[in-house]
């Protein structure tokens, strides 16, 4: 059928996740990569990002990003990620982790490009920093429960900056059975913040996998 974006990056990567092992890619997986591959080709516009239906001039940011999430999770697993797919959207997540943020959602966004930069080893410090600052100037005293701040978080355990990591990705809290929890943007949700927290923690801070609640 006809996805948008981020249904299609969702519906595609625990296929590809999971399809992967030491003895190769299940060949199922294969084909829910292929096709992914092939539909996010179309989509990538000319800064990088992807369109939410189509190629269109102005990108979809976080499904931009959670697509190139899933290129990343690919690679990472060897399957054959398209070179030239993957440094356009990468010229994207640069323009979105050094751009302005006006808003939680979009320094959250700055945060989450900035993560995948740190993760193929591109030095993120300066945007690092803006996004931090910027979360502390405006965001009040809670931001470090922010999904946003987990992304920091692992960014700086990346750089070996492991006492400022540890410190800050100490304050997020499980939020799916918080009653006063305030939506942000469309792809943001109690469920949403705790599988990255999860995701995040089991990544870049598997000391912690004892504390998850069950």
């Amino acid at each position: 059928g006809y996805v948008c974006t981020e249904q299609l990056v969702s519906k595609a990567m625990p296929a590809v996740v999971l399809g992967s092992s030491a003895s190769g890619i299940d060949p199922q997986a294969q084909t829910a990569f292929d096709t992914a591959i092939s539909i996010l080709r179309q989509r990538q516009n000319l800064s990088g990002g992807f369109g939410l239906w189509q190629a269109s001039p102005d990108a979809a940011p976080f499904p931009s990003l959670y697509a190139t999430d899933f290129l990343l999770e690919a690679k990472e697993r060897n399957y054959p990620v398209p070179g030239d797919l993957l440094s356009r959207a990468n010229a994207y997540l640069s323009q979105v982790a050094n751009g302005p943020s006006e808003g939680l959602s979009e320094l959250r966004n700055r945060a989450y490009a900035a993560y995948l930069l740190t993760r193929q080893g591109v030095v993120t410090s300066g945007a690092l920093a803006d996004i931090r600052e910027r979360y502390e100037t405006y965001q009040g005293k809670h931001w470090q429960r922010d999904i946003g701040a987990a992304y920091l978080a692992a960014s700086y355990k990346l750089l070996k900056q492991n006492k400022q990591a540890e410190q800050l990705f100490a304050e997020q809290v499980w939020q799916s059975d918080d009653s006063r929890w305030n939506s942000d943007g469309l792809y943001y949700d109690t469920l949403t913040h705790d599988a990255v927290h999860l995701q995040l923690l089991s990544k870049h801070f598997p000391e912690l996998l004892d504390e998850v609640p069950l």
